[in-house]
């Protein structure tokens, strides 16, 4: 059931960097402005990759995020957006019926600011980041435990079932509503993208990986797994830190075999024009990647990671999917795929999200809901 009102919405974000919550917030804009409600994105700094100048309704906070010395401005910069949200209400003559933050740096802005009607909107797996900061640096650990408490008692969304579950279990950060809507598609939109002429793409085929130079991205197995595979195409890569990209695969001996390649506003004809689209993370929340490709006719081999790529890969796909952290079970998937013609085109998640269909799900939550039913406790 959607809501059969014109809605006045806020999506609040980190920055325009060029992650996947930032391609979500304005996906679902332009979305439900499609369906007659006016929605406005806040982005809490004006830095970024994705160019919002054909973009409406986009507004930056006038502060800089952090003061002197590196400490983030959460009071200063949730004075002005207060102060923003106000002026935007006067505007339009009416509030503010819902709020959606996404990412931490907006959850706490967000939780200061103390806006009515706000959701949280969770883009990844905050067991595994905790864990992983467990087992590297328990200094960050502790530091991570106490910034997540704030989405402690508050409405989120989880984009994918597994995150639900992550929280509705979970021990200390109890959540007081619970929704899993998954990321927003633009398909046909994506698809004629995948058409338009890109005059670096490969002559020949090759192998693509998409995402940032981070410690969850797993670039190690990645380029581990891709020494095991016997094949003469490169890997190419689409990333926002080329440099580095380019010194890990040198450290792995495969220098001359990647190549990185600086983020793209229009990513999908290189989707689209790889043999085969790989995914190495540890863990992650919703890994859009994965639909792109499926959405442009490109075969996918991912880890089974936390969480997502299980909910994406069923069925006939499921066969793609590799234990995490596994270079060799990787690197077999990958030299499967290759030897064959793998069928994406029935892919059911691409049912699923669609961004009209996505919006009117968030939309709908402007409806009063009662809370979710907890399971029960585990013993202490």
């Amino acid at each position: 059931m959607g809501s059969e009102r014109s809605l006045h919405i806020a999506l609040i974000v980190d920055s325009m960097y060029g992650g996947g919550a930032e391609k979500v917030v304005l996906t679902l804009r332009r979305a439900l402005e499609r369906q007659g409600h006016e929605a406005h994105v806040i982005v809490l700094q004006r830095t970024g990759h994705y160019d919002t100048g054909l973009e409406h309704r986009v507004h930056f906070l006038r502060s800089p995020p952090y003061y002197f010395g590196g400490v983030y401005a959460y009071g200063r910069q949730a004075q002005e957006l207060r102060e923003l949200v106000a002026s935007l209400e006067q505007a339009s003559g009416k509030p503010f019926d819902l709020v959606f933050a996404n990412l931490m740096n907006s959850y706490q802005v967000a939780a200061q600011a103390g806006l009515p009607h706000t959701w949280y909107v969770v883009h990844h797996s905050f067991a595994a980041a905790l864990e992983q900061a467990r087992r590297r640096n328990p200094l960050q650990f502790l530091r991570m435990r106490l910034q997540n408490r704030v989405l402690a008692g508050r409405n989120l969304i989880t984009v994918s079932r597994g995150l639900e579950s992550e929280f509705l279990s979970s021990r200390y950060l109890r959540p007081a509503r619970v929704r899993t809507i998954y990321n927003p598609f633009e398909l046909d939109e994506l698809r004629r993208r995948a058409r338009e002429p890109e005059a670096e793409l490969p002559a020949e085929p090759y192998l693509l990986h998409v995402g940032r130079a981070a410690r969850q991205k797993r670039l190690d197995v990645l380029f581990e797994a891709f020494r095991q595979v016997a094949t003469d195409l490169p890997l190419v890569m689409l990333t926002n830190h080329p440099d580095k990209v380019r010194r890990l695969a040198a450290e792995h001996g495969i220098g001359t075999r990647v190549r990185p390649v600086a983020f793209r506003q229009n990513p999908y004809p290189w989707i689209a024009g790889a043999r085969l689209l790989v995914l190495s993370s540890d863990y992650e929340g919703f890994p859009m990647v994965l639909i792109e490709a499926l959405a442009c006719g490109t075969p996918v081999v991912s880890t089974d990671c936390p969480h997502g790529p299980s909910e994406i890969l069923t069925g006939e796909l499921a066969r793609w999917l590799a234990p995490v952290g596994d270079s060799r079970a990787l690197a077999e998937r990958i030299s499967a795929a290759l030897a064959e013609r793998v069928d994406v085109s029935r892919a059911a998640i691409l049912a699923e999200v669609s961004a009209d269909q996505i919006a009117r799900r968030y939309a709908a939550l402007a409806i009063t809901h009662g809370p979710i039913a907890r399971p029960p406790a585990p013993d202490q």
